[in-house]
């Protein structure tokens, strides 16, 4: 796949996530018209997003343990994006985004620089890090994937986005979303 299919695929990857974070945490979903398209997303508004243990993503990101209650995975053909826009906390920002292309199902993906698994994580609005240096490295297993139930581990070594800070290791990741408290959503086209 070349580079800039995977740039547009990514670009359209964050732009579906944020048009899901924009519409609630229980997400918008869509139905293409083709007979292998399948749509996972969650209508039950019974949940409080911030409260709810059965919708978590967590790591230690450097020094500081990290928890947040609102996890979109966003499925399209073989691109896979599980993200977060925050943790609640009014005076910080903080997100976290995980990327594969050529997501092929449960397994061990690992960040090599040949852009097939991507991470980043912001600390505040303007502090954020990307797999992109030389140096960077990280790996996400998932365990399980279906339509109500998504599981994973990571852990990530990134760079500061604008070249001028230190590395960040994000290490301990868990993602654990059961029972359709958050959005999972798949999008899959017949070839």
């Amino acid at each position: 796949m070349s580079n800039n299919l995977k740039t547009f695929v990514a670009i359209l990857s964050v732009l579906l996530i944020f048009i899901l974070i924009a519409c609630g945490s229980n997400g918008i979903g869509t139905k293409e018209d083709t007979s292998a398209s399948t749509d996972h997303t969650d209508n039950n508004t019974e949940h409080s997003p911030i409260n709810n243990t059965d919708c978590v993503i967590k790591a230690k990101l450097g020094a500081r343990d990290w928890t947040a209650h609102s996890v979109i995975v966003n499925r399209i053909d073989e691109h896979l994006t599980i993200s977060t826009s925050g943790d609640g906390n009014e005076q910080e920002i903080h997100s976290l985004q995980i990327m594969i292309h050529n997501f092929t199902g449960p397994g061990t993906y690992t960040y090599k620089g040949d852009g097939v698994v991507t991470f980043s994580v912001g600390l505040t609005q303007t502090d954020s890090y990307v797999t992109t240096g030389k140096d960077d490295h990280g790996t996400i297993t998932i365990t399980e994937y279906a339509p109500d139930k998504f599981k994973a581990s990571f852990n990530f070594k990134a760079s500061d986005s604008d070249t001028m800070g230190q590395p960040i290791e994000v290490t301990g990741g868990e993602v654990s979303i059961e029972k359709g408290a958050c959005t999972i959503q798949e999008i899959i086209n017949k070839k």
